[in-house]
This record gives C-alpha cells, structure tokens and sequence, in this order.
C-alpha cells in the first residue's frame, strides 16, 4: 500500500485531470464531481476508508470544500479556480499603491506616533494520545498539552465519522475519580479524562475534544458490535 502523501497527491490529480468527465452537472458553476472511490482502491491498492482520510485531510488543507458519500459515489465540490492573471496584476497594483501611500504620510510627518504591540509568540494546542470508546457510551480518552499555555478541556463531542453529523456531547468528566465540568492541562502535561456519551453506539465515530478558546483535536475510533 502507498503512503498517505503519495495517495494524497494521486487522488488529488486523478480528481483535476478528470474533472470535466467527472463533473455532475456541466452547466453549472459549482465545482461539483462524482467518483467511485473503488476505481482508487484498485489502482493505487488501498482501502475505500482510506480513500475517505484522504478526502478528509484535503478538506482540512483548502484543496477541496467539501464531499459526501453516497452509496458507491462520493461527491466533491473543488474550490472556485484562482483568479486569472489580469485581475491578480491589477489587484497587485492597488496594494502596492495602497502601501506607498502609507508611507508617504508616515514619512512627512502625518502619523506623528506608532504604537507598537507587544507580539506574543505562545499559542494553544492539544493532540489526543489515544481513545478507547465503548459501545455503552463510556470512553477513556488521554489529551496532552503540546502548546506554550494552559489549555482548558470544554466539551468532548462524538460525531459520525461519515456525515460529521453530532451524535452525542460530554460536558461532565472524570479525572482521578473526581467529576469536573471543565479539566485544565498544563503545557508538556498529560490528562487521563473518564466520561461517557449517554447512548449505545457500534459503527466508526470521530472523536472531537475542544478546549474552551476552541483548539480541538479529533481522533478516529471504531466500535464493534
């Protein structure tokens, strides 16, 4: 089986050099195009499940806007084409304008003082360890702190990992055997976090932590019937 990357960059130019045979609907505006994702699994010798990762990370990137599945087919809608060469000079020229205006003034005297903001280089970030969910609803879930301040663990949600549909939330958690609403975790630390989701679930979800400025990490887990 190929590597992520080079499944990436396949799938990405099987969809543009296809993308006029593939297209659902050629009057429309919409970058909208169908395919079966069966035909990359035989060609690049991988899985359809794989397929969907790829698609998901493409979403993530800004490379497509998004896809569905639909039995057999997914559907992708490509972002609009870049502007043309013209209208970027044009648009080129107005900013380069624009900035030596600014200086002018700045330069004679108009702009008699800049304040300039301290800029700080600390940023929020979290990534799951891993995750165990069981099909009762229950599920032990290790986050770590990989940024430069304190992240403050909000809400915990559980999603389908095909439709990113919300199946169910947590707000309560259980560390060391004590309930909280909310769980701070220090930079360079790790949190055992206990909870459950409330409902019986079997299938493939997506787990999403999100912190309380909105940093979330996500993670895929399949429940077994």
């Amino acid at each position: 089986m190929m590597d992520d990357r080079s499944l990436k960059e396949y799938l990405m130019l099987y969809l543009l050099e296809n993308e006029e045979g593939l297209k659902v609907n050629v009057l429309s505006d919409k970058r909208m195009i169908k395919f079966k994702p069966i035909r990359v699994v035989r060609k690049r010798r991988t899985t359809v499940l794989k397929v969907l990762d790829v698609l998901k990370e493409l979403r993530k990137e800004g490379r497509i806007k998004r896809f569905k599945k639909y039995g057999r087919l997914v559907y992708v809608e490509l972002p609009k084409k870049a502007l043309s060469p013209v209208i970027a000079i044009m648009l080129l020229f107005v900013i380069v304008t624009l900035l030596a205006t600014i200086l002018y003034i700045t330069i004679c005297g108009i702009v008699s003082m800049i304040v300039l903001t301290p800029v700080s280089y600390e940023y929020e970030s979290i990534c799951i360890d891993s995750a165990k969910l069981s099909s009762d609803g229950t599920f032990v879930i290790i986050v770590r702190n990989t940024g430069d301040v304190k992240a403050t663990v909000d809400t915990i949600y559980l999603l389908d990992y095909l439709t990113s549909n919300l199946v169910a939330r947590a707000e309560l958690f259980y560390v060391n055997g004590n309930q909280y609403d909310k769980i701070a975790v220090e930079p360079n630390s790790v949190v055992e976090i206990h909870g459950t989701f409330g409902v019986t679930v079997w299938g493939t979800f997506t787990i999403k932590v999100v912190t309380l400025t909105g940093v979330e990490a996500s993670v895929i887990t399949i429940v077994r019937s």
